[in-house]
């Protein structure tokens, strides 16, 4: 049964300095094509979203989208989906695209929760990311998003900057939690090759923190949205009661879900898909009525059950796991016997999970599966 649905919005209006994901300097030409492309190709899968649980718009950067683009993209999901069953839609916004106008266009269309990109309220270091928003545009964004009825708004957060300092880090929490949201992620800035900031660090150019400082970073991260109600429900996730991302807790669960357009992945039928990431040839393939170039690549659902599982703070069910898979998970990894015994992981009513000491060394521990 396929539970969620992801749409891929590959535009941007400028290309931030530390993003991989599948995008380009947007044009209106372009992007009039590629949302009737997106509607043609969700129409080729219409047959697999009658159960659909929840919606995610993501990107590159959704909200570049105009109005009428957002009409067109929300009347075809309708035509195609029960609306009235999708207990989740989201969709990726930017806070210098958000007006008033746009704001309730969201809504008509359906969509009940809004994921912030905000990454930092410092100017210095948005300017640094090349982001196209300020402090300013951040402020205005949340104020309307909830004059027009918004009560599920998600901030995405950035630390370990380069140069950024815990007086920085401090002031990003405390705007944060100033705006009250409902939902917060906060993620470790990851270098990745082919981006500007790989190559400004390549060059000399940028030192990337030390890993001490950006561990301590975390662990204060952790500790001051716990204390402020939010519920670490995940490692880069924290949420007010009853605010968790549905959409990505699905597939954290190992739900089935589907991507359409450029660069989106997909898992069903026990496969993983990949859409081409390259623009022209996905135009070229739905043009063609042809599914655009899928890449199938290896689904280990054992492996994917732990990666996933892991990562959210429940961790796994060591009953549900035996009884899948057939023997215990320490037969599969005996390594985790050491883990548990040096306090990086534990187990509480059957259930596997992740300490507080055990979230600093996440990325050493999902290599071992």
């Amino acid at each position: 049964m396929m539970e969620s649905l992801y749409i891929h919005i590959p535009f941007c209006e400028k290309i931030c300095t530390y993003c991989d994901f599948a995008k380009e300097v947007d044009s209106q030409v372009k992007k009039e094509k590629y949302v009737h492309a997106l509607i043609k190709e969700l129409s080729m899968h219409r047959e697999k979203l009658s159960e659909l649980q929840t919606i995610f718009i993501g990107g590159g950067t959704p909200s570049v989208l105009t109005i009428s683009q957002l009409t067109t993209l929300g009347n075809a999901l309708h035509k195609v989906i029960k609306m009235y069953n999708i207990k989740e839609f989201t969709i990726e916004c930017n806070p210098s695209d958000i007006n008033e106008e746009k704001a309730l266009k969201l809504i008509d269309i359906g969509v009940n929760r809004i994921s912030l990109g905000v990454q930092t309220f410092n100017d210095n270091h948005l300017n640094f990311l090349n982001r196209t928003h300020r402090l300013k545009d951040i402020e205005s964004a949340v104020s309307i998003l909830r004059k027009v009825g918004f009560r599920n708004i998600s901030v995405d957060l950035l630390f370990g900057l380069p140069n950024q300092n815990m007086a920085e880090l401090r002031d990003d929490v405390r705007r944060v939690l100033a705006m009250n949201v409902e939902h917060i992620s906060y993620y470790n800035l990851i270098l990745e090759e082919g981006t500007k900031l790989y190559n400004l660090v390549q060059n000399g150019e940028v030192d990337l923190l030390d890993n001490d400082i950006e561990a301590n970073m975390y662990e204060w991260i952790i500790t001051t949205l716990s204390k402020q109600q939010f519920d670490h429900y995940e490692i880069s996730n924290f949420a007010k009661p009853n605010y968790e991302g549905y959409h990505n807790v699905l597939i954290w669960k190992d739900a089935d879900y589907l991507g359409i357009g450029v660069g989106a992945h997909s898992k069903y039928n026990n496969t993983r898909y990949a859409n081409t990431s390259r623009l022209k040839y996905y135009m070229e393939s739905i043009e063609n009525n042809a599914f655009p170039k899928y890449e199938t690549y290896p689904y280990e659902p054992m492996r994917d059950y732990l990666l996933n599982g892991l990562r959210l703070r429940e961790g796994i069910d060591l009953n549900s796991f035996k009884h899948r898979f057939g023997q215990s998970v320490f037969t599969f990894y005996p390594g985790f016997e050491s883990l548990v015994n040096s306090g990086l992981l534990a187990i509480d009513n059957q259930r596997l999970y992740l300490t507080h000491q055990g979230l600093m060394y996440g990325n050493t521990i999902f290599g071992m599966l």
